[in-house]
């Protein structure tokens, strides 16, 4: 870092204290911290909100999110029953997994989109230090991925589809929120 051959420093896949101590110690020894988080971050696996989102957002950490399609399962091409060319077997698939990319390919018919484009545009939808390692094969999947970048999922009031498609894609999540949340959640 002093020599200037390394202008940023980032961690990826590292527990919240672990990051949280790191830019600790780097704060009180003058040393250049973390500024960057690269984690697996989807509609299907939402898990880093629980400890990682809020460490980065404490630290003024962006986040790298990888996976975003869920190894293709946001693609639509399970749901369609194209899975011979997928990486994921059916009996892989879990059925809470398989309700989240029905449910994400139902938005993208509403909107005139793909699975794709909506799982990445409710990815961007959660903050602009929020960004998508995309992963293709094909050219058409390129295409398709850098098109969610025009794909809006937004409030526009209560009644609005925009507003009823991004809820939408938060329902069906499934995710333990854990303690304390877990704890407060029982006490209603």
């Amino acid at each position: 870092m002093r020599a200037g051959k390394v202008l940023y420093v980032g961690i990826s896949d590292a527990a919240a204290w672990v990051v949280a101590r790191a830019n600790t110690i780097a704060e009180l020894r003058g040393w250049t911290p973390f500024v960057g988080l690269q984690v697996p971050y989807s509609l299907v696996n939402r898990q880093i909100e629980r400890e990682l989102l809020p460490t980065a957002w404490a630290l003024e950490m962006s986040v790298t999110a990888w996976s975003p399609l869920a190894s293709g399962l946001l693609s639509g091409k399970y749901v369609d029953g194209d899975q011979a060319s997928g990486r994921l077997g059916a009996d892989t698939i879990s059925e809470r997994d398989q309700a989240i990319a029905h449910e994400t390919q139902a938005v993208a018919r509403e909107l005139g989109a793909s699975s794709a484009q909506v799982a990445l545009a409710w990815l961007r939808a959660q903050s602009p230090l929020i960004h998508p390692i995309i992963g293709v094969r094909r050219v058409e999947q390129l295409t398709d991925n850098l098109a969610a970048v025009d794909l809006e999922l937004r409030h526009r009031g209560p009644r609005s589809p925009r507003c009823r498609q991004r809820d939408r894609t938060r329902v069906p999540d499934g995710n333990d929120p854990g303690h304390p949340r877990l704890r407060l959640r029982h006490r209603r």
